[in-house]
């Protein structure tokens, strides 16, 4: 991979695209502001890009600065800038670079990577549960059912936006839906062939509101699962992946029985169940992303 130095104004970089892969900006400039983007200095005049058969075709490195340029809140050092421009076969290359590009210059967590990933793949959020991309470990369970360790989200986001999509349009809160496990049986459940989407999206949506049905020691699906939920907060069984996956096991439960118009006892697990319910949304949503792959 070759890369060469050339000069490039100002206005010339911020008015190249962002790379697919750039993290939260907005976020990210709000804090540089308060920390090494303080005050204009002459390092800030670096920068980086990418180039196919030497035309440059998207930033690298400066998001923040571009940003904070452009809107006038922050001072330019320089009007020339020294860009490290990259030579690169295509975007696709140009998103790995960056990834590797980041790590080296800041420390990536987990927001900054499902925001990066969700970018990539077109995902604009804009409900309180998902826009704030804090829901990594609930993504990562949806997909593997257990643990998240080695699940990238630069391969999970793309195969899991139908269903991610999908949760974003029910426009939920977040106030019934902390910890992961609930979302991930939201994801799991949306990304499936065999579930309705009104039905779904009204059965959490019931859940947020606390409109269950109980009658004497019965409920519906709705009432039995906010009751669940509630044991579960009070006896601290939130966090953990075996804990996430019995919430999405039970969870699963009640949306079965709230679906069959049951009412219900006890929550049972249902584990077999899940895990063959799992594998059918992994199929369907896989389907869906060869197909956009082939067109």
């Amino acid at each position: 991979m070759a890369m060469k130095i050339i000069p490039m104004r100002v206005e010339h970089f911020i008015s190249l695209p962002d790379n697919p892969r750039q993290r939260d900006t907005v976020r990210h400039a709000a804090k540089a502001m308060k920390g090494h983007l303080r005050f204009p200095s002459d390092t800030q005049s670096v920068v980086a890009i990418a180039c196919i058969n030497g035309m440059p075709v998207c930033k690298l490195d400066g998001h923040t600065r571009a940003y904070l340029w452009a809107n006038g809140e922050h001072e330019v050092a320089n009007q020339t800038l020294t860009v490290q421009a990259y030579e690169v076969s295509s975007m696709a290359e140009a998103c790995e670079l960056y990834t590797h590009f980041d790590s080296s210059m800041a420390v990536e967590g987990s927001v900054d990577k499902l925001s990066g990933a969700c970018r990539e793949s077109r995902l604009v959020l804009t409900s309180p549960l998902l826009s704030d991309c804090k829901w990594n470990t609930a993504l990562k369970c949806a997909h593997t059912l257990k643990g998240g360790n080695g699940s990238n989200e630069y391969f999970v986001v793309p195969l899991w936006a139908p269903a991610i999509a999908e949760v974003d349009s029910w426009r939920l809160p977040k106030n019934k839906f902390k910890g992961s496990g609930l979302i991930s049986l939201m994801f799991i459940i949306a990304g499936s062939p065999d579930v309705q989407r009104d039905a779904a999206m009204e059965f959490f949506t019931k859940y947020q509101k606390g409109e269950g049905i109980k009658s004497g020691t019965r409920r519906d699906g709705v009432q039995a699962l906010d009751e669940h939920m509630l044991d579960r907060r009070a006896k601290g069984l939130m966090t953990g992946y075996e804990n996430i996956f019995d919430m999405i096991c039970k969870g699963y439960s009640c949306f079965r029985s709230w679906c069959k118009n049951e009412m219900i006892v006890n929550v049972r697990s249902s584990r077999e169940l899940v895990t063959v319910f799992h594998s059918r949304t992994k199929n369907n949503l896989e389907t869906i992303l060869n197909k956009k792959k082939a067109n």
